[in-house]
Formats: C-alpha cells, structure tokens, sequence
C-alpha cells in the first residue's frame, strides 16, 4: 500500500495522509471527496473536540459546590 501512496498521484491516494506521531500508518479521509479539504477538516475536528472539553469544563465548574 505504502508504494502504491507514494508513487500514485490519483484522487484516492491523495486522500491518504501519512500519521504525524509513525509514519509506517496512514489517515484515509474517507468523508472528503477532494485533496484540499484535509487541512480545513483537521482544523475543524480539533476545534470541535476541544469544544466537547470545554464544555464537560464548565459543566463541572457550574455544578461543583
């Protein structure tokens, strides 16, 4: 699969994306139907799962006594 990432260059390779911590895994953006939406999509699901911290936060802080 690795050569076939690394060497195609077709809208379903490009859909891949090598993992920041390994680079022996790879992301497939199975949701996104072009190349450049990943960064946007990244953007939005880090932001959307800081939100869920930041409000079990403040819930915890409006219920603690």
């Amino acid at each position: 699969m690795r050569t076939y990432l690394e060497t195609k260059s077709d809208d379903f390779a490009k859909l891949f994306r090598s993992m920041s911590t390994n680079h022996k895994h790879y992301y497939y953006y199975w949701n996104l139907e072009k190349e450049n939406q990943i960064e946007e999509f990244e953007k939005q699901y880090n932001d959307s799962y800081k939100l869920v911290y930041q409000g079990i936060i403040d819930s915890l802080k409006h219920f603690a006594l």
